[in-house]
């Protein structure tokens, strides 16, 4: 009998909450690519949060960790490094907050 333990995986997670026309708040996590709406820029990044946690604890359960790998579409990976970009000069309507966090999950048995 083998007692085979895997190796957590990390995986770096960019994203950004940034305010639409309309006055709501789009949060969008570029890997995995998620993504979520709401009334205020705090509420947006909360709900990401809980939706990339959920992801994540349901790709541990279901051994498809790799799942967490999945790109969001490339015209938000675009509005990223534009919003990015405009924040060094102070060239933004509205607000654009990013983010980067490091997470280390345990793989499936």
């Amino acid at each position: 009998m083998s007692n085979h333990v895997q190796k957590p995986k990390t995986f770096v997670m960019r994203g950004y909450v940034r305010e639409r026309p309309d006055g709501r708040f789009v949060g969008v996590c570029l890997r995995p690519g998620l993504i979520v709406e709401a009334s205020s820029a705090e509420d947006a990044l909360d709900k990401l949060h809980a939706l990339i946690q959920a992801y994540a604890n349901d790709s541990i359960n279901d051994g498809t960790l790799e799942c967490m790998m999945q790109r969001a579409p490339a015209r938000f990976y675009l509005e990223y490094w534009t919003g990015r970009v405009r924040r060094l000069f102070r060239n933004l309507n509205g607000p654009f907050n990013t983010f980067t966090e490091t997470r280390t999950l345990p793989q499936h048995a």
